[in-house]
């Protein structure tokens, strides 16, 4: 069964989210994990900040972009070890991948 991951990034800058987003198919590809990044979360009507920690909850850990501060990608990261859910952030996102 695939490994499931809720990805928390900030918005901006722009080409931080681009360049996920594009890295989420081989992310599937190469590893078999099915990630869903904030912006694809269904949000319409919704309170985000449960969502988010709903979906946080029901995955099997959190990947997360801090290379520019954010308190919300913050704010994530605290939940998810709240919820003594593994995560990983930035510069550790792809280790190994080259090896």
């Amino acid at each position: 069964m695939p490994k499931t991951a809720f990805f928390a990034y900030p918005a901006e800058p722009k080409f931080i989210g681009d360049t996920i987003l594009e890295s989420i198919p081989n992310a599937r590809e190469k590893h078999g994990l099915i990630i869903t990044p904030w912006p694809k979360l269904k949000i319409i009507g919704l309170k985000l900040d449960n969502l988010i920690r709903e979906k946080i909850t029901g995955t099997d850990f959190l990947l997360a972009e801090v290379t520019y501060p954010n308190f919300n990608v913050y704010y994530e990261i605290g939940y998810a070890i709240g919820q003594h859910k593994p995560f990983r952030v930035g510069h550790e996102l792809f280790r190994g991948e080259g090896e």
